[in-house]
């Protein structure tokens, strides 16, 4: 008996090592509390853009991240060949607790980074994630948008996965939206590729969409999980083990 259940455990877990194909999924949220936690959500990298400055540029630097960062997240730029530019009075607010500098912000709202080329049809920012293989991770992605009823479609685009097609609310007050990401590359140049632009749909007005923060997390891969269940199904065939023996 104990035999079948160790058997049983390892195919278990050599099937979960064996899956190694890429993953791409994602989930929208669109009406969020106050404040988002940007700490929670980043347990391995967050990166923020706190912009309020219109200056503009071809590519944007967080202007805080993660004290102990390891540079996952990239530089903000246009997915077109427009500039990008910060943007204030963005309504929805923030805290983290482990930032470089500062190292605390309780919550305030904040800026973001938006295309120059505002009021135009599939125009946006966008940014790269970088991961290893066979680690899944889950990317937090706080954007907003303004300026009468701009929608922002944010694709998430990674190779050997099919595209993750994602809708806003209508930013009729400038509110914030929560893009969840989840990710597995099979190589490590194999880069998540964001971007958020205008829904053409709704462009006019000088509409715009912005991004605020992201945040990185890993999932426990499944050969923990195993080796727990594993541990779990020893003991248990111990145990039925010596109670037949007692018993005999």
């Amino acid at each position: 008996m104990l035999q079948k259940i160790i058997l049983a455990v390892t195919l278990c877990a050599i099937t979960s090592t064996a899956a190694s194909a890429a993953l791409l999924t994602g989930t929208v949220n669109t009406s969020l509390s106050s404040p988002q936690d940007i700490s929670a959500a980043g347990t391995l990298d967050w990166a923020i853009w706190n912009n309020t400055n219109t200056a503009t540029g071809t590519s944007f630097a967080p202007t805080n991240v993660k004290l102990t960062s390891p540079g996952l997240i990239s530089n903000i730029t246009s997915a077109t060949a427009d500039a990008v530019r910060g943007v204030g009075s963005l309504t929805q607010t923030f805290s983290y607790t482990d930032g470089t500098s500062p190292n605390t912000l309780t919550n305030s709202t904040m800026g973001g980074i938006i295309s120059n080329g505002i009021g135009v049809a599939n125009t946006g920012p966008k940014f790269t994630v970088t991961g290893n293989p066979g680690t899944e991770y889950i990317v937090s992605i706080w954007g907003s948008g303004g300026n009468g009823s701009a929608v922002g479609i944010l694709t998430a685009s990674l190779n050997g996965a099919p595209d993750v097609v994602l809708s806003s609310q209508a930013y009729t007050a400038r509110n914030g939206t929560l893009f969840t990401i989840h990710f597995k590359p099979d190589l490590v140049t194999d880069l998540l590729n964001i971007k958020y632009l205008v829904s053409p749909a709704t462009v006019g007005n000088n509409q715009f969409t912005a991004i605020q923060a992201v945040a990185v997390s890993a999932v426990p891969e499944p050969s923990s999980i195993a080796l727990g269940v594993g541990g779990l199904a020893i003991v248990f065939g111990k145990r039925l083990w010596r109670n037949r023996r007692t018993a005999g």
